[in-house]
């Protein structure tokens, strides 16, 4: 089995990535499904950022929850309002939500990953060293997408910590692309 959550910031800062990322979303489920043999696979998605998602809720929305039915993720995901929306969040209560509250699977040879799209503090508020202690304890690995719309060398060592940490890799990624466009080990 292979589990795949996505977490997004869809905060101010990162006008366009729902675009950008939209654009891949099906790439990656094509290539998951030409795998031989097929894999049994799930992705879940959550989202941060936007005020609609509530104070109460920290600004942090569950899309869907880890599901093989992909049409079923896809669709809320792709009503979201591709506009620049100022938002807050605190990377912690995501990654928190992400790693605790969604259905990963039990299965100890399962393979479990996470990709964490945006850019901001991750330290601030609650910080993320608690999540990224869950999801070690829990066998997923963390990958950081850092989107590149202003540079800020202490925000992407955060990020590239939340990787290493669990054996995942840091790559900044771009607007018109979300492929990596610098990778760093």
């Amino acid at each position: 089995p292979i589990d795949i959550v996505f977490v997004i910031d869809i905060s101010g800062s990162t006008g366009g990535i729902l675009y950008s990322i939209r654009g891949k979303f099906w790439e990656i489920q094509n290539e998951l499904a030409r795998l031989n043999p097929v894999p049994n696979y799930r992705i879940g998605i959550v989202c941060m950022g936007r005020p609609s998602f509530k104070k109460e809720n920290k600004y942090v929305q569950i899309i869907s929850d880890l599901t093989n039915d992909i049409d079923a993720a896809a669709y809320p995901f792709f009503q979201i309002r591709d506009v620049t929306s100022p938002g807050n969040f605190f990377m912690g209560h995501a990654l928190d939500v992400a790693i605790n509250d969604l259905d990963w699977s039990d299965d100890p040879n399962a393979i479990k990953l996470m990709f964490v799209a945006g850019n901001g503090k991750p330290s601030a508020g609650p910080g993320f060293k608690k999540p990224i202690r869950d999801a070690q304890e829990k066998g997923i690995t963390l990958h950081s997408l850092y989107f590149m719309t202003y540079s800020n060398t202490k925000e992407q060592s955060e990020w590239k910590a939340m990787s290493s940490a669990t054996g995942g890799s840091f790559n900044i990624i771009g607007l018109k692309e979300p492929a990596v466009i610098l990778e760093k080990s």
